[in-house]
């Protein structure tokens, strides 16, 4: 499981850092082709209702940024 949290840093200050979101992304382990390709779901909390998308066939050398870029242009 990956997560993601952005964060706000006001002027730079990091005791006034906040969380003010957060990404989870989760390989559902059922990809023929693994552990070099990978399926996962990208699950995000907006506004108190949960979204959820999938990302298929994800080429885990391309690196979990690739992943990241996918899972944010994914159909949520």
């Amino acid at each position: 499981m990956l997560r993601i949290k952005l964060e706000v840093v006001p002027y730079g200050n990091e005791s006034k850092c906040k969380v003010i979101d957060t990404m989870i992304i989760i390989n559902t382990a059922d990809h023929p082709n693994r552990p070099k390709y990978g399926n996962y779901i990208a699950e995000i909390d907006d506004n108190g209702g949960r979204r959820l998308a999938s990302v298929k066939d994800h080429r885990r050398d391309d690196g979990v940024w690739e992943l990241v870029r996918l899972a944010l242009n994914a159909d949520w």
